[in-house]
């Protein structure tokens, strides 16, 4: 299954080749810039009211125990844990993403 979210997940997204070009890519945040870039990329000046569609299970692992937010306790107790989807060719219905047909079908299941 497929979500809409208000907030860019971060760890493993794909975005547009012409939203990169076009919008993000003169404006993304230098080193010496006080945030991260998924923060950065959670600001309301980027993301301008818009959703992102996330799957039930990830297909992405995050696999660094070192870094700037993420030390070896968070990995072991949050990342390590995480389903991880292996099923290859998965198929999704990118017609119930579309707002309205996505409220639709919320409502339906919570029905």
């Amino acid at each position: 299954m497929l979500y809409r979210v208000e907030t860019m997940p971060g760890l493993g997204w794909v975005l547009s080749r012409r939203l990169f070009k076009d919008e993000l890519e003169k404006k993304w945040p230098r080193p010496d810039q006080p945030h991260d870039w998924d923060m950065w990329m959670r600001m309301d000046f980027n993301k301008k009211g818009r959703e992102c569609i996330i799957p039930d299970i990830s297909r992405t692992f995050h696999f660094g125990a070192k870094g700037l937010n993420i030390g070896s306790f968070m990995q072991e107790i949050y990342f390590d844990t995480h389903a991880l989807s292996t099923v290859k060719d998965v198929k999704f219905d990118i017609d119930l993403m579309y707002k309205d047909n996505y409220e639709k079908e919320m409502l339906r299941l919570i029905r």
